[in-house]
């Protein structure tokens, strides 16, 4: 029995030894445990809830609180107020369930200072699965998180800069040539929206013969063969209109040398093709790729380095951050250093004069950045430009997507050229205008003399034919009897000749006075001058049916005495060439000219005549019936289109044989009444 007891308790002390070693062992591997956890990660333990009940050193180190001041302190004495609210009640409700939950937590240190962690935190469960304690394990990834955010800003400002850029259009295609990008100057400039185009094949852009000739395909194997791929062509946008591009198409690749894709730039050149010769249009396309960084940036230098003109950009304190070859070349210097408060200086900038310095606070890029957008021309002299060359440029902000201005940017070009061709175009005008106002006083000269002659030999032929008149007459009279009958007709034939010859000087008399006419404008009545007229002409209607339309004219300005001769002459007329119809009709009306001037007309349903002789009309002596069918010195048209022209008008006819003629006149010249009538012949129109 005794030794039963001492077996017994012998196996005890042995079974006690083991457990202790087994224990022991525990012990040392859950320390070992720790210390590697310790080495390698930011651990803390938590209650359920949230006061701090361990920390191991790499927390007290990221945090910089000693332990003592954050044992028995709650968690959100890191809190760094950047997360919201529901961010922590997710996780909170996570752990509270006894679930592990994963996140980065972005906290504040002891002093102030901002750092990231990567955490996952584990609950500890009772024997009834509920959290008694939270454990938290973390990992730095400030520096990770820091990279992460300097790349999203210079994407961010990668983006604005190439939206800001509204005159180009910058996209990017995959090697299959479908559009994988697309800038708001491309949709402004193409008509398409991002989500219409994306995806698209780029041929859509080309005209139908080059899309039949395999055109787009060709440009992007010649980049590839090339390096690169440049011309000015049609190209179509969305609306199916045509204009003029200048466009550069550049191979993307990696940086194990595989062909990603191409950039495209395009420019729109219309205005300049049509100011050069006419051509048909202009369109600019431009293309970029939004990747990684790297690509973007590869692209943007692509891009800059392949535009005629400069671009400069800068932020908001005034560094420059984007300034490309064209942009050294035009201004004979790279991106400087210097205050913007310099740059006038260091450029050599110049107002028109030449002589002005720039403005400081005028200077385009730096109104820019204040959030103004301006167009301006300035001259620029530096120690690398000895001439000095003029430049336009175009400036505006660069804003984010909520309308906070991040900088500025500035496109401008060379045009010492075209300032060159515009002064020489200057004096030719000059000189032009010089010659055409020394032509205009010889040519009134000319006129003046023409208009004495006339009236001197129309006067002067009035003597010699009273006598021709008056001597054929007492012929008549006193040997009238005893004249032969040939004889008797040749003094009828003196007689009529006579008097035709009085009617015609009487004519060129009245043709003379209307250049020495001084013009009386005044406040005029037209109907009022046409019934006029109609009571004049009562005599030649008798026996006849006519019938007469006048419409209600307006009052206008003119000299009343003169512009009675021209109803008279152009009734008279009427009434003449419509004696073959049993039933005349004429008509006076008016209406209005698309340039806003009234056009006045009298018309006839008479013989009309051919459209072919039209410029006959309004020249002196010519006529286009004989004097055997009707009667007429070829002298009233005449009358009527000096009138016309004294009053700043035009007058033209149309007609058409045996369905009557339309006369037509103005008085009083518009835009569009002046340039057809400067086009118009002394013969009519």
């Amino acid at each position: 029995m005794q030794e039963r007891k001492i077996t017994e308790r012998v196996q005890a002390e042995e079974a006690l030894k083991e457990s202790l070693t087994n224990s022991e062992a525990a012990l040392k591997e859950l320390a070992d445990q720790k210390f590697a956890l310790d080495q390698h990660a930011i651990v803390a333990i938590t209650d359920v809830q949230g006061t701090i009940t361990y920390v191991n050193d790499r927390f007290c180190a990221i945090s910089q609180y000693p332990k003592e001041e954050l044992i028995g302190q709650n968690h959100r004495i890191l809190n760094s107020g950047h997360h919201p609210k529901e961010f922590f009640q997710e996780m909170y409700g996570t752990i509270a369930n006894g679930k592990v939950w994963h996140g980065e937590i972005k906290n504040r240190a002891k002093d102030g200072s901002i750092y990231w962690v990567d955490t996952t935190i584990v609950p500890s469960l009772t024997s009834e699965g509920k959290p008694r304690q939270y454990l938290a394990i973390r990992a730095a990834i400030t520096e990770r998180k820091r990279a992460e955010e300097a790349l999203h800003e210079s994407q961010e400002r990668f983006r604005l800069l190439l939206d800001g850029v509204k005159d180009y259009a910058i996209y990017m295609l995959d090697p299959a040539g479908h559009v994988i990008s697309w800038n708001e100057g491309a949709a402004r400039i193409k008509g398409y929206r991002s989500e219409e185009i994306l995806g698209k094949h780029f041929s859509c852009f080309y005209v139908p013969e080059d899309c039949e000739a395999d055109k787009p395909s060709r440009e992007l194997r010649e980049s590839v063969s090339q390096g690169r791929f440049e011309e000015k062509a049609r190209r179509v946008r969305k609306d199916g209109s045509v204009f003029w591009a200048d466009i550069v198409i550049t191979p993307m690749y990696d940086d194990s040398g595989t062909l990603k894709g191409f950039s495209k730039v395009a420019r729109d050149i219309t205005e300049h093709k049509q100011a050069e010769e006419q051509q048909v249009s202009q369109a600019e396309e431009l293309a970029h790729s939004r990747q990684a960084l790297e690509s973007q940036t590869l692209m943007l230098q692509s891009v800059l380095n392949s535009m005629a003109e400069g671009l400069v950009a800068a932020d908001e304190q005034g560094k420059f951050v984007i300034w490309n070859t064209a942009a050294e070349k035009i201004l004979g210097m790279g991106a400087t250093d210097l205050p913007s408060q310099e740059w006038t200086e260091h450029y050599g900038l110049f107002l028109t004069d030449t002589v002005t310095p720039f403005p400081k606070e005028q200077v385009p890029i730096i109104r820019a950045i204040r959030g103004e957008v301006s167009t301006t021309e300035m001259f620029v002299r530096n120690p690398k430009i000895v001439e000095g060359a003029w430049i336009e440029v175009c400036a505006g902000p660069l804003k984010d997507k909520h309308g906070v201005v991040r900088g500025g940017v500035a496109a401008f070009r060379d045009i010492t050229r075209s300032r060159a061709y515009e002064r020489k175009i200057r004096e030719l005008n000059d000189e032009l205008e010089h010659r055409v106002t020394e032509r205009t006083a010889q040519l009134e000269t000319a006129n003046k003399e023409l208009e004495a002659f006339s009236y001197s030999v129309s006067h002067d032929l009035r003597a010699p034919l009273r006598h021709i008149s008056g001597f054929s007459q007492m012929l008549v009279e006193e040997f009238g009897s005893t004249l032969e009958p040939g004889a008797q007709h040749y003094l009828d034939r003196i007689q009529a000749g006579t008097q035709k010859m009085g009617l015609l000087v009487d004519e060129l008399l009245n043709l003379a006075r209307l250049g020495r006419h001084a013009l009386r404008l005044q406040p005029t009545g037209l109907n009022a001058i046409v019934a006029e007229v109609l009571a004049i002409l009562q005599p030649e209607r008798e026996g006849r049916q006519v019938e007469w339309i006048v419409a209600d004219l307006p009052a206008v300005e003119c000299d009343p005495v003169l512009v009675k001769q021209i109803f008279q002459n152009l009734l008279a007329n009427a009434l003449k060439f419509t004696r073959p119809r049993a039933h005349a009709v004429i008509e006076v009306n008016h209406q209005q000219a698309t340039d806003g001037q009234v056009v006045f007309m009298v018309r006839d349903n008479g013989i009309g005549f051919n459209m072919k002789y039209v410029d006959k009309l309004f020249g002196v002596f010519q006529r286009l019936h004989s004097a055997d069918e009707f009667e007429g010195t070829g002298i009233g048209l005449v009358t009527v289109q000096r009138i016309v022209h004294k009053h700043g008008g035009r007058v033209w006819a149309e007609a058409e044989l045996d369905k009557g003629a339309a006369f037509y006149f103005t008085l009083g010249v518009g835009k569009e009444a002046e340039t057809k009538s400067n086009g118009a012949t002394a013969g009519g129109q």
